[in-house]
């Protein structure tokens, strides 16, 4: 069943003392019409002071009095009036506007929704994100070329590293010399929010909220294995700017018991180091492609082929280059069929004197009947 929404309209204070609303109550039968501009109100709550005449009698006002069950008569001497004192237009005669309503709806929804925009800024006015100076941003690029050399490290993206890890992701790594904290060992690495992953908590990303674990050693802090205090306080989790000091053990990563082995997380390590793999693509200096043509002995001209790649942001089309030999081996097999296609052009254009080169290899043509 859909949720109910509740809609109200709210009056200002002088509606009935207007001089638009008295003058229609001086009427003859001025109150009846009140009440059906009222009813126009109550029906346009829910379009935004719109009404709509959709064809179903002759004119707008027989389907507007069909609707607020009012004679049709009634209706249409309101709609004149209210025309003609602003209180209600249209373009095409079949769009209706009561220009003075926009600030007399009222629903439940959108009170929430005011409530949640108030406390969304209350939440950033208290959780300020500083610029970062020029030393920061240099640690932040020393820290990502580190965790690229090293390839047992799950290199992500940018995208994911400022979303999920605040941007800390690679100085974590570095901070913890690429190893995990508890025992020592560098394979199959991960970071760990010490106080748990939460869009809502950022505050879980900061340096002091994370450290680096391996497979094994991960799986037991989610078991609920708890984590050296020396390793939290070589790290400043206790410093005064953790609030919560909430640390996360359970119900947070999902784990899984298989057999009676311990319980471990389950990642696609195979696929993450060819993912790494596929993406570091490093230009080849002149050098490497002078050697590598020279080992091949073809024609292709290796500052040719460099000026061209740097020119095309090392694209092979819309792709980006992931083995510059075989764009080499490309080129080569392109000379080569051309300079095939170009000899046989400069054969079939060449005039030759068959008679001259048939008398001196000594051949007879063979004679008519």
């Amino acid at each position: 069943m859909a949720e109910k929404r509740y809609f109200w309209l709210k009056l200002y204070d002088d509606f009935f003392t207007s001089k638009r609303i008295k003058k229609l109550r001086s009427i003859a039968g001025g109150d009846t019409y009140t009440i059906i501009y009222l009813k126009m109100q109550l029906k346009a709550l829910k379009t935004d002071g719109y009404l709509y005449f959709d064809g179903v009698m002759s004119d707008f006002a027989e389907e507007l009095a069909l609707d607020l069950d009012e004679s049709a008569e009634d209706v249409k001497i309101t709609i004149n009036y209210l025309m003609s004192v602003n209180l209600l237009e249209t373009n095409d005669g079949e769009e209706y506007k009561l220009p003075f309503l926009d600030n007399c709806i009222g629903s439940e929804n959108a009170s929430a929704q005011r409530v949640r925009e108030h406390r969304a800024k209350q939440k950033e006015a208290t959780i300020k994100v500083e610029a970062k100076t020029n030393a920061e941003r240099q640690n932040a690029y020393r820290a990502k070329k580190l965790c690229e050399e090293n390839g047992h490290i799950p290199y992500i993206e940018d995208y994911v590293n400022k979303k999920r890890y605040g941007g800390n992701y690679y100085i974590c790594f570095k901070r913890d010399k690429c190893e995990c904290v508890i025992c020592g060992g560098n394979d199959e690495l991960c970071m760990h929010h010490i106080d748990g992953y939460y869009e809502n908590k950022p505050q879980n990303n900061y340096q002091n909220k994370m450290i680096t674990l391996c497979r094994k050693c991960h799986s037991n802090i989610h078991a609920g294995e708890p984590i050296p205090t020396k390793i939290l306080e070589s790290i400043g989790y206790y410093d005064i700017s953790n609030e919560s000091n909430e640390i996360c053990n359970k119900d947070v990563t999902e784990v899984k018991r298989v057999g009676n082995a311990e319980k471990e997380i389950e990642i696609d390590i195979e696929k993450d180091k060819k993912e790494i793999k596929e993406k570091r693509f490093t230009p080849p200096t002149l050098e490497e492609v002078k050697a590598y043509c020279k080992e091949r002995n073809n024609t292709v001209d290796p500052e040719t082929f460099i000026d061209f790649y740097t020119a095309k942001g090392w694209c092979v089309g819309k792709n980006k280059m992931k083995d510059w030999r075989a764009c080499v081996r490309t080129w080569e097999r392109n000379r080569n069929e051309k300079k095939t296609q170009n000899a046989f052009n400069d054969f079939k254009q060449t005039d030759y004197d068959w008679d001259e080169i048939n008398s001196q290899i000594g051949y007879n043509a063979p004679q008519g009947p």
